[in-house]
């Protein structure tokens, strides 16, 4: 879900609080997240690469795996899908090369 900047504020000061609340975000204002943003340094919260759309075919897959992922990471399992050298440093907005 898109979010105006003041909802963003809201929602990382409520996963500050730690009041059991947990948040799986993929859309970050700005966008990619600053490397030394406190949200990524926070147990309750998610994050994940923006997807802007997928096909119809690979659609409910995708769900699917998503799902799964989530599923995993909040039950405390180890996750599939870990994120590569390169799609970490995009995410940190460093080169990748």
């Amino acid at each position: 879900m898109r979010t105006l900047r003041r909802r963003s504020r809201s929602r990382s000061a409520r996963a500050k609080r730690g009041d059991g609340v947990r948040f799986a975000l993929d859309v970050f204002d700005p966008e990619p997240i600053p490397a030394d943003s406190e949200v990524r340094q926070l147990p309750n919260v998610f994050l994940s690469p923006h997807i802007a759309s997928f096909s119809q075919l690979c659609g409910p897959r995708f769900f699917t795996f998503m799902v799964d992922e989530l599923e995993r990471f909040f039950g405390g399992h180890e996750t599939m899908f870990d994120i590569t050298p390169r799609g970490l440093a995009n995410r940190r907005g460093l080169s990748s090369a």
